[in-house]
């Protein structure tokens, strides 16, 4: 729960075998290089390290699913 929001993903239809790896995420965050450095310290797979991009700082890490998730610095 985010505030009064409440967002659930939910990985796979009764059918799917496999997760949809097409679906990506973004995410605008307050504390980002702290939240960079925990991330590195789990061992989160990143596909994009941080950097300036078009959109803003930002970086794209992987979920265990091999999902992509962007993080913008807010």
């Amino acid at each position: 729960m985010i505030g009064q929001t409440v967002l659930e993903i939910y990985p796979l239809a009764k059918s799917q075998a496999e997760p949809d790896k097409y679906l990506r995420l973004g995410f605008a965050i307050d504390d980002f290089e702290t939240t960079v450095q925990r991330l590195k310290e789990l061992n989160i797979p990143f596909y994009l390290d941080p950097a300036p991009t078009e959109f803003g700082f930002m970086t794209v890490i992987s979920d265990p699913d091999g999902r992509k998730i962007e993080l913008y610095k807010k």
